[in-house]
């Protein structure tokens, strides 16, 4: 019968062990002490195994475990010796007042199970048994711990030690050892911010949301960029338009006042020649007057030309002309004055001849 309990228990453990549950699965073995209460008190303390331990934690306070041991009993009666070895599998839901926060946690635990054993040359008996019980649990990492337990174990049968006619049931006292693997670690147990506890599935959903919502956020962008690109380039095209426009006017006012300038200079021409011809008349007459002597008249003629003259350079060879004239007639002084004027025209072709004079 003992395999089909160890099939029984591998079934629990899959079972467990499956699916999104696993990390708050611990694993676990223990060595321990056990010592029969029956008929008779003589048991002595005898070390036993449960090699499987398999742990679910519910929550950090609230666990349920099961359990696979293989024990040996031993009492005396009659003067005689008799040994009991058994098989057990047995569940217990255990609490811990102080969570798995605390690196040391007290465990209290209540449970039962079935027991299959052997008493010396006896055939095989079942039997069944309850449990209380309580201990210490010491996280020295966060995925390992080490139990110190220690439980009554009562049975529903007086076949331990042989039987007896007072009928008194036989119960046995186990101290363990152990240690645990916590599949999901200590911390996996403590509390969780509202993010980490949401469902794979909603979490998965929300994460859909946040992607569609920032396609859509980057869609939109992707509009008011293109929207403030066109007001751009439509703001830049009126103002070159405005610039076209001012231009055209611009335009239009230079090509009247070009038609102007150059009505102005046609004018300017004319009108510049016929003086020019007769500043040319005036000017051979006064130094033709010069050439004969007739000193007066020529200088009667010079200043006609300079009052009615603007040329410059017409002027200063006026105002030579004229001193050569006063300087001719013995006017030293008005001489001194029309060659000065020629002196101060620095362009003028008499420059020079006038200094000397």
């Amino acid at each position: 019968m003992g395999k089909y309990l160890i099939l029984c228990y591998l079934f629990l453990f899959n079972l467990l062990y499956a699916g999104d549950t696993s990390e708050k699965i611990s694993l676990g073995f223990n060595v321990n002490a056990q010592k029969l209460y029956g008929d008779t008190r003589f048991g002595k303390f005898i070390f036993g195994v449960n090699p499987a331990i398999v742990r679910y934690n519910f929550q950090p306070y609230l666990f349920l475990e099961s359990e696979l041991g293989l024990g040996r009993l031993t009492t005396q009666k009659q003067n005689k010796q008799l040994t009991t070895d058994f098989i057990q599998f047995g569940i217990k839901t255990g609490v811990r007042p102080l969570g798995t926060f605390s690196v040391i946690s007290p465990i209290f635990y209540i449970g039962g199970g079935i027991l299959n054993f052997k008493l010396d040359n006896w055939p095989r008996f079942w039997d069944g048994y309850g449990v209380l019980g309580g201990g210490l649990e010491f996280f020295f990492k966060n995925y390992y711990s080490i139990n110190l337990t220690g439980d009554f174990r009562y049975t529903t049968g007086d076949d331990f030690d042989g039987g007896d006619f007072r009928k008194r049931k036989d119960s046995f006292v186990n101290i363990g050892l152990g240690f645990m693997y916590h599949i999901g670690g200590r911390r996996f147990y403590m509390p969780k911010t509202e993010f980490s506890t949401t469902q794979p599935e909603e979490l998965n959903l929300q994460l859909e949301k946040v992607a569609e919502d920032s396609t859509q956020v980057a869609e939109e962008s992707g509009k008011v960029q293109e929207k403030l690109e066109i007001e751009s380039l439509a703001r830049s095209l009126n103002q070159k338009l405005e610039l076209v426009e001012l231009f055209k006017v611009k335009n239009a006012s230079l090509d009247e006042q070009l038609i102007d300038l150059q009505n102005q200079v046609e004018e300017y021409t004319e009108s510049f020649s016929e003086n020019e011809q007769n500043y040319l008349d005036e000017y051979e007459l006064g130094l033709n007057y010069y050439r004969t002597g007739e000193y007066t008249k020529a200088i009667i003629v010079f200043k006609e030309l300079i009052d009615g003259l603007n040329n410059p350079h017409f002027l200063t060879n006026c105002y030579y002309w004229l001193g050569e004239c006063y300087f001719a007639s013995e006017q030293y002084s008005l001489a001194l004055e029309s060659f000065q004027r020629v002196v101060d025209d620095s362009q003028s072709i008499k420059n020079v001849d006038a200094l000397f004079m």
